[in-house]
């Protein structure tokens, strides 16, 4: 079985080429995905549905994901833990450009990814999901 670490890593790695399936082997199939409350967006649930989500489907109707970048800035593993601080940007399909820096809190448990909760400026993202 892969460390905690290791599939953290491994995720970072799929999430930033939008490999869904790379994405998709390492969450657990009751996974979570809360966003920030202000966000207005209830949790994605299940490992299809967050996969999906987070290589493009959540942002691909106001984004163009395929020119999407995530900068990582920082991956901390801590036990069952981990942090993943990033920037992203992509160009506003309506036009502009959305950047945004996050923090995302992972919970781990058997190798797999069960929690994961996203912190961002909400402010700029519905700055560019409204137009």
């Amino acid at each position: 079985m892969m460390s905690n670490r290791d599939v953290v890593e491994a995720f970072v790695e799929a999430w930033v080429a939008r490999d869904a399936a790379g994405v998709r082997a390492l969450l657990a199939d009751d996974v979570e995905w809360h966003m920030p409350p202000s966000a207005g967006r209830p949790p994605f649930r299940g490992a299809d549905d967050v996969s999906t989500g987070l290589t493009g489907g959540a942002a691909g109707k106001v984004l163009d994901v395929t020119r999407m970048r995530r900068e990582i800035h920082d991956v901390l593993v801590d036990g069952d833990r981990a942090a993943i601080t990033l920037t992203m940007t992509a160009p506003i399909l309506a036009g502009g450009t959305y950047e945004n820096v996050y923090c995302w809190i992972l919970q781990l448990r058997e190798g797999r990814i069960t929690r994961l909760a996203e912190y961002a400026d909400t402010l700029a993202g519905s700055r560019a999901f409204s137009r």
